[in-house]
Protein backbone atom coordinates (compact mmCIF):
# COMPACT_ATOMS: atom_id res chain seq x y z
CA UNK A 1 0.00 0.00 0.00
CA UNK A 2 2.85 2.53 1.19
CA UNK A 3 4.68 1.17 -2.51
CA UNK A 4 1.79 1.97 -4.77
CA UNK A 5 0.75 5.83 -2.20
CA UNK A 6 4.68 6.71 -3.22
CA UNK A 7 4.12 5.46 -7.14
CA UNK A 8 1.43 7.62 -7.31
CA UNK A 9 2.73 10.68 -5.33
CA UNK A 10 5.45 10.41 -8.00
CA UNK A 11 3.45 10.45 -10.49
CA UNK A 12 1.13 13.15 -9.51
CA UNK A 13 3.84 15.25 -8.70
CA UNK A 14 5.61 14.77 -12.51
CA UNK A 15 2.12 15.91 -13.98
CA UNK A 16 2.38 19.09 -11.75
CA UNK A 17 5.67 19.68 -13.42
CA UNK A 18 5.32 18.55 -16.83
CA UNK A 19 1.98 19.61 -17.92
CA UNK A 20 0.92 22.33 -14.70
CA UNK A 21 -1.18 20.35 -12.86
CA UNK A 22 -3.17 22.65 -9.96
CA UNK A 23 -2.72 21.93 -6.36
CA UNK A 24 -0.66 19.33 -6.18
CA UNK A 25 2.60 19.34 -4.13
CA UNK A 26 5.60 17.34 -2.87
CA UNK A 27 4.17 18.28 1.10
CA UNK A 28 1.00 17.58 0.45
CA UNK A 29 1.04 14.11 1.28
CA UNK A 30 4.19 12.81 2.20
CA UNK A 31 7.44 13.83 3.57
CA UNK A 32 9.78 13.33 0.69
CA UNK A 33 8.75 14.18 -2.86
CA UNK A 34 10.90 14.08 -6.65
CA UNK A 35 9.73 16.08 -9.76
CA UNK A 36 11.42 16.22 -12.97
CA UNK A 37 10.79 18.49 -16.43
CA UNK A 38 12.48 20.96 -18.79
CA UNK A 39 13.57 24.51 -18.09
CA UNK A 40 13.19 25.74 -21.71
CA UNK A 41 16.02 28.63 -22.49
CA UNK A 42 13.30 30.85 -24.35
CA UNK A 43 11.00 31.28 -21.94
CA UNK A 44 11.06 34.70 -20.23
CA UNK A 45 8.73 33.72 -17.13
CA UNK A 46 10.30 31.68 -13.81
CA UNK A 47 8.97 28.49 -14.22
CA UNK A 48 6.65 27.33 -11.23
CA UNK A 49 7.88 23.71 -10.54
CA UNK A 50 4.35 23.14 -8.17
CA UNK A 51 6.82 21.32 -6.30
CA UNK A 52 6.14 23.03 -2.47
CA UNK A 53 9.04 22.82 0.54
CA UNK A 54 9.44 24.08 4.24
CA UNK A 55 11.79 25.85 5.81
CA UNK A 56 14.07 23.67 7.50
CA UNK A 57 13.90 20.98 4.52
CA UNK A 58 16.39 19.43 2.42
CA UNK A 59 16.25 20.61 -1.37
CA UNK A 60 18.19 18.44 -3.98
CA UNK A 61 18.46 19.60 -7.44
CA UNK A 62 20.92 17.96 -10.46
CA UNK A 63 19.90 19.86 -13.50
CA UNK A 64 21.79 19.01 -17.24
CA UNK A 65 21.81 19.98 -21.11
CA UNK A 66 22.69 22.91 -22.83
CA UNK A 67 21.40 25.94 -23.88
CA UNK A 68 22.36 28.49 -26.48
CA UNK A 69 21.78 32.36 -25.49
CA UNK A 70 21.91 33.30 -29.10
CA UNK A 71 21.15 31.10 -32.47
CA UNK A 72 25.17 31.81 -33.08
CA UNK A 73 26.34 31.16 -29.34
CA UNK A 74 28.21 28.76 -27.50
CA UNK A 75 26.66 25.91 -25.61
CA UNK A 76 26.09 26.39 -22.76
CA UNK A 77 25.86 24.26 -19.25
CA UNK A 78 23.54 24.74 -16.39
CA UNK A 79 26.72 26.37 -13.96
CA UNK A 80 26.56 29.15 -16.66
CA UNK A 81 28.85 31.13 -19.32
CA UNK A 82 32.46 30.25 -18.12
CA UNK A 83 33.27 33.73 -20.31
CA UNK A 84 30.06 36.20 -18.94
CA UNK A 85 30.49 35.47 -15.37
CA UNK A 86 28.06 37.89 -14.31
CA UNK A 87 25.23 38.25 -16.31
CA UNK A 88 23.84 41.78 -15.46
CA UNK A 89 21.33 43.85 -14.35
CA UNK A 90 18.29 43.10 -16.78
CA UNK A 91 18.83 39.57 -15.69
CA UNK A 92 16.99 37.63 -12.86
CA UNK A 93 19.98 36.77 -10.76
CA UNK A 94 22.35 39.58 -12.18
CA UNK A 95 25.70 38.22 -9.97
CA UNK A 96 25.57 34.77 -11.78
CA UNK A 97 26.29 33.72 -15.16
CA UNK A 98 24.83 34.08 -17.73
CA UNK A 99 22.93 30.83 -18.92
CA UNK A 100 22.74 28.82 -15.63
CA UNK A 101 20.00 27.47 -13.88
CA UNK A 102 18.72 29.95 -10.62
CA UNK A 103 16.19 29.09 -8.50
CA UNK A 104 13.76 31.10 -6.03
CA UNK A 105 11.24 30.31 -3.37
CA UNK A 106 7.97 31.89 -3.95
CA UNK A 107 8.41 35.25 -6.23
CA UNK A 108 9.36 37.47 -3.22
CA UNK A 109 12.66 35.58 -1.57
CA UNK A 110 16.28 35.90 -2.53
CA UNK A 111 17.51 33.87 -5.64
CA UNK A 112 19.75 31.56 -5.72
CA UNK A 113 22.04 29.90 -8.16
CA UNK A 114 21.26 26.23 -8.29
CA UNK A 115 23.94 25.09 -11.28
CA UNK A 116 24.57 21.58 -12.47
CA UNK A 117 23.45 20.41 -8.79
CA UNK A 118 21.84 21.92 -6.27
CA UNK A 119 22.33 20.56 -2.15
CA UNK A 120 20.97 22.43 0.66
CA UNK A 121 18.48 23.40 3.25
CA UNK A 122 15.80 25.72 2.63
CA UNK A 123 15.60 29.02 4.81
CA UNK A 124 11.86 29.64 3.16
CA UNK A 125 8.97 28.39 2.57
CA UNK A 126 6.74 28.16 -0.39
CA UNK A 127 7.19 27.26 -4.11
CA UNK A 128 9.93 26.75 -6.06
CA UNK A 129 10.12 28.66 -9.61
CA UNK A 130 13.61 27.93 -11.75
CA UNK A 131 14.62 30.10 -14.73
CA UNK A 132 17.82 30.31 -17.12
CA UNK A 133 19.71 33.20 -16.65
CA UNK A 134 19.72 35.67 -19.38
CA UNK A 135 18.73 39.35 -20.28
CA UNK A 136 16.98 38.51 -23.44
CA UNK A 137 15.11 34.88 -24.04
CA UNK A 138 13.82 35.69 -27.90
CA UNK A 139 17.27 34.03 -29.22
CA UNK A 140 17.62 31.09 -27.00
CA UNK A 141 17.60 27.26 -28.17
CA UNK A 142 17.58 24.51 -25.65
CA UNK A 143 16.71 23.30 -22.59
CA UNK A 144 17.99 21.98 -18.98
CA UNK A 145 16.61 18.56 -17.78
CA UNK A 146 16.12 18.88 -13.78
CA UNK A 147 15.41 16.19 -11.32
CA UNK A 148 14.13 17.54 -7.93
CA UNK A 149 14.44 15.67 -5.03
CA UNK A 150 12.70 17.27 -1.70
CA UNK A 151 12.52 16.16 1.85
CA UNK A 152 10.67 17.58 4.42
CA UNK A 153 11.71 18.65 7.67
CA UNK A 154 11.78 15.96 10.49
CA UNK A 155 9.18 16.55 13.53
CA UNK A 156 10.33 16.02 17.11
CA UNK A 157 7.72 14.35 18.99
CA UNK A 158 8.35 16.09 21.72
CA UNK A 159 5.30 18.56 21.21
CA UNK A 160 3.34 15.71 22.69
CA UNK A 161 5.31 15.12 26.08
CA UNK A 162 3.38 16.26 28.61
CA UNK A 163 6.45 18.09 31.07
CA UNK A 164 3.73 19.17 34.26
CA UNK A 165 5.03 18.28 37.22
CA UNK A 166 3.31 18.24 41.01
Amino acid sequence: MTKLFFVGLLCALTCAFLIGCENRSATEDSDEGEASGDIEADNEKWLDTEVEVEPAGSLHIIATGTVRLNSNGVAVHPDGSEIDTECGDDCPMPNAPSGALVGQINLSSTKFLVGAEYVQEIDDGGVLYLIVNDDSYDDNEGSFTVEIFYTAPEVSGDDDVNDDTD
